[in-house]
């Protein structure tokens, strides 16, 4: 899953639920998931410092969007 995170996040910085969405439609068709599963992964490339993450403000709401930092891309290839 981390691998799985760390490559979308390549692509464009994304939500937790934005990532989940990305994961549902192409890659859950090999790969299961569930939210805890990206919850947890989410944590441990967090206290990795392979991702961070910008909390903004959309429609009134908080929102953590996360992108790879330089040692996550590394780390990916």
């Amino acid at each position: 899953m981390d691998n799985i995170i760390l490559g979308l996040l390549l692509m464009c910085n994304r939500t937790i639920y934005q990532l989940r969405e990305r994961i549902d439609k192409g890659i859950n068709l090999m790969y299961s998931s569930s939210m805890g599963s990206i919850q947890a992964a989410i944590r441990k490339l967090l206290n990795c410092g392979f991702i961070s993450y910008e909390e903004i403000v959309d429609n009134g709401k908080y929102k953590k969007v996360y992108c790879i930092t330089e040692s996550g891309r590394q780390h990916f290839f």
